[in-house]
């Protein structure tokens, strides 16, 4: 029996939970909502695995000290660190090369994010001006990132403003309040399916402030270029199962002057944004949602 405790919430890690359970049958059957006890839940359904996703402290994960019974225990490593689990995991599942490295190579196994877009309409070359998904932290959204994006000659809708997502509503306000000062900048919630509002837009910007370069393409960035979205975004060393191709299903830049020239070439030379259209449509046949099946082959291997 597996079990499957998630949040109803949209983000990255019910993405992958959501993306899991929808294409592994096994488990589409035993899938809870989160409950307001987790460690009663647990308990009383003894799931064989446990699959955690936190990456440092956190208050949902003391049930682990009040477990009846001992299931194995795997921690998915979201960023290139090593896992604060490492001592009672069976596996640590990292997601790119840099968490592996920093795990104990006898536990650790790479599975990479992948995403299920199968029902969504896809991208077509439209006017619905620019496309920017982050959370309006301190870490991923400064007021340099609207004066990038004000430069330009259409309008960015920049997904994201929800306190939830920021974690320090102080800042997000203050963000929020600077936005109105743009006339092509409008700051928006986190719409619970970003997935099937996106395509409504030209091309999708893929910006982070102090974006690190040993992380792979998020989850947004993904879903936006496996539905044949153009996409442009600072450069990545891993860009996962080939997702972004420079030049061809968009760009990839080393400095916000290059972000800013090609987010601007998409939008002022129509001929380059249909050929990159074109070429993102093809290319987003070719992606492949290899994650579920590697979840379900790591946790056979298990039982």
């Amino acid at each position: 029996m597996y079990a499957v405790a998630w949040c109803d919430k949209r983000i990255s890690i019910s993405k992958i939970i959501d993306n899991i359970i929808e294409n592994v049958p096994e488990l589409r059957q035993a899938v809870a909502p989160s409950p307001r006890d987790l460690t009663v839940f647990i308990n009383a359904s003894k799931p064989k695995i446990i699959n955690l996703h936190y990456d440092g402290e956190h208050k949902e994960s003391d049930f682990l000290n009040q477990l009846t019974y001992q299931p194995r225990i795997v921690h998915t490593v979201h960023g290139s660190g090593p896992s604060i689990f490492a001592e009672i995991s069976d596996k640590i599942v990292c997601v790119d090369e840099y968490g592996l490295m920093n795990n104990d190579p006898a536990k650790s196994v790479l599975i990479e994010n992948s995403v299920d877009v199968d029902d969504i309409p896809k991208h077509k070359p439209n006017n619905g001006g620019v496309c920017c998904a982050l959370r309006f932290s301190s870490d991923q959204m400064q007021p340099h990132v609207l004066d990038l994006f004000a430069g330009l000659s259409a309008r960015t809708y920049i997904y994201g403003f929800d306190d939830g997502l920021s974690f320090d509503p102080v800042h997000n306000a203050r963000i929020v309040e600077l936005a109105n000062n743009y006339d092509n900048v409008d700051c928006l919630p986190y719409c619970n399916y970003l997935e099937w509002q996106m395509t409504r837009h030209s091309f999708f910007a893929y910006y982070l402030h102090n974006s690190n370069p040993n992380r792979s393409y998020g989850l947004v960035a993904l879903e936006a270029i496996a539905l044949g979205m153009p996409v442009v975004a600072l450069r990545k060393r891993q860009p996962g199962q080939q997702y972004l191709i420079h030049g061809y299903n968009g760009f990839i830049a080393d400095t916000d002057e290059e972000f800013t020239k090609y987010c601007a070439a998409l939008l002022d030379d129509k001929s380059l944004y249909i050929s990159v259209c074109d070429n993102s449509a093809i290319h987003a046949a070719s992606i492949k949602n290899c994650m579920p099946g590697r979840y379900r082959a790591l946790y056979e291997s298990l039982l």
